[in-house]
């Protein structure tokens, strides 16, 4: 069982600078996927608004 849970660690890692934890085995959790694409949408606002901050830099507009 030891062996077991030391296998485990090894797969389960996360992220330092966005704490999303990467579990590829996450099959016995049902809402891991919502959860997931959650984060996606989270995180891709938040770049919309970053982005929306910055200056315009005078670059033509194709």
């Amino acid at each position: 069982m030891a062996q077991s849970l030391q296998d485990m660690g090894k797969l389960i890692k996360t992220d330092r600078r966005s704490s999303i934890v990467n579990y590829s085995n996450c099959l016995d959790d049902a809402e891991y996927i919502v959860k997931l694409i959650k984060k996606f949408i989270t995180i891709s606002l938040e770049i919309v608004q970053v982005f929306k901050m910055l200056p315009d830099l005078g670059l033509p507009k194709n």
